[in-house]
């Protein structure tokens, strides 16, 4: 993520324009219904920080659906919303939140290409989170929103809630790197990390 610079008042009212718009495309992309206790405001980027959320995730994702295989557990995606996001993919972009969809729609795609294989016994296509590159942050997505699912390996129940950690570290002015760290279990153990800002 970038950092944006302060806006004047009409970038502001334009911004929010685009931004009924971005729900909008969102809310076609996310179909199911989102516990409100789930979602996470994610900090500011380009900041030394250390800040982490506890939330709660979906108990049940609609198959078929797509498995990300990470260290000890699974996350799952169901695949109707990754196929919504291809389908509302634009093939260019004039607003922001044709932008953004455009975005998703080739991380949906790539996630998708990634898991070819047929499902597995619970009805999943497997994928290895270290091959699915840029597509890592639609799957940071779904977790934020509490839409995706936890298992750990050879586990039955999913999770119910896991903690996000993001981190960063800037030691001076547009230098640094931060990360999104995924915990589950307890105690509390990584399990998934993606990049989440590099200057």
């Amino acid at each position: 993520m970038r950092i944006r610079p302060e806006r004047t008042p009409a970038a502001a009212r334009a911004s929010v324009v685009r931004t009924a718009a971005r729900v909008l495309v969102l809310a076609a992309i996310m179909s199911a219904p989102v516990p409100p206790f789930a979602q996470v405001v994610r900090p500011p980027a380009g900041q030394t920080l250390d800040r982490s959320f506890e939330v709660a995730l979906a108990s049940r994702i609609d198959r078929p659906c797509i498995a990300v295989r990470a260290n000890g557990a699974a996350v799952l995606i169901a695949r109707a919303p990754l196929d919504a996001a291809v389908a509302a993919r634009p093939a260019r972009w004039r607003t922001e939140a044709e932008r953004e969809a455009l975005i998703r729609g080739d991380r949906a795609k790539l996630l998708l290409e990634r898991a070819r294989g047929g499902p597995d016994h619970a009805g999943c296509a497997s994928v290895d989170a270290r091959s699915i590159g840029d597509a890592g942050h639609l799957v940071v997505e779904w977790l934020e929103a509490g839409r995706a699912a936890v298992v750990a390996d050879g586990a039955v129940a999913a999770d119910r809630a896991i903690t996000i950690r993001y981190v960063g570290n800037a030691p001076a002015p547009h230098v640094g790197r931060g990360d999104i760290r995924f915990l589950r279990g307890e105690p509390r153990r990584e399990f998934l990390r993606v990049e989440w800002w590099a200057s």
